[in-house]
């Protein structure tokens, strides 16, 4: 696999980052190869959105961040309509540096959010779209992932669980890990800092890669 050292990088800087956090390092990179959705479950102050972010700046690709409640509207996650070019006819949302835009896009407490949001990331996870309020067009999202506290217990919410193929449970680190976790913590805020190790070419490589790899396995086992 091309410029495989880069993405041994990459995970030797989360795992020395991140105390005790191999299953949700392999979580988060088995996204970035797959392209598949991937959820993080587990109480608050267990890294989960650090970890999203510090493996955001590790890749030279736009990335988008939301922090979900119950009140956010559409118009925070895929854009607000342009009203200039409304005024001339044009139905039209600016998308810029919002998820449609995005290559990498980190929601935060997705169950929080209204049945609205839920059923416009549904078919973004699903078909790789988003409809403007006139048609649907396709996006460029590379790598999903999302976050919650706990797993809903929401009907309406299980479509957006069941989509989730990745999935990994959160805890705090162990007593004994905590001087290791102090450590670290230091180190981080000195080195705040993160410089890149993969840009957006190279998580395509990876993913097509993947996904031959994936067909050669099936015609074999098939």
């Amino acid at each position: 696999m091309q410029n495989l050292n880069k993405l041994v990088e990459l995970k030797d800087r989360l795992l020395g980052l991140f105390v005790q956090k191999e299953q949700e390092v392999t979580a988060a990179l088995t996204t970035l190869l797959s392209g598949e959705p991937c959820i993080f479950i587990g109480p608050p102050g267990t890294a989960k959105t650090m970890l999203i972010e510090t493996l955001a700046k590790s890749i030279s690709a736009s990335y988008f961040y939301y922090l979900l409640t119950r009140f956010t509207e559409p118009d925070e996650i895929i854009g607000p309509l342009d009203i200039s070019k409304l005024r001339e006819g044009v139905y039209e949302r600016i998308v810029k540096h919002k998820l449609p835009d995005s290559d990498i896009v980190f929601l935060d407490e997705i169950f929080k959010a209204s049945s609205a949001i839920r059923n416009i990331l549904l078919d973004i996870i699903l078909n790789k779209r988003f409809y403007t309020g006139i048609e649907y067009k396709p996006i460029k999202l590379l790598a999903f992932y999302c976050a919650s506290n706990e797993i809903s217990t929401d009907s309406e919410d299980q479509a957006i669980y069941d989509r989730m193929l990745i999935r990994t449970f959160t805890k705090y680190v162990s007593d004994d890990a905590i001087p290791d976790l102090l450590e670290t913590g230091i180190k981080f805020e000195i080195n705040k800092d993160i410089s890149p190790i993969l840009d957006k070419q190279d998580l395509l490589v990876f993913q097509k890669e993947v996904l031959n790899k994936l067909e050669e396995w099936y015609l074999l086992y098939r």
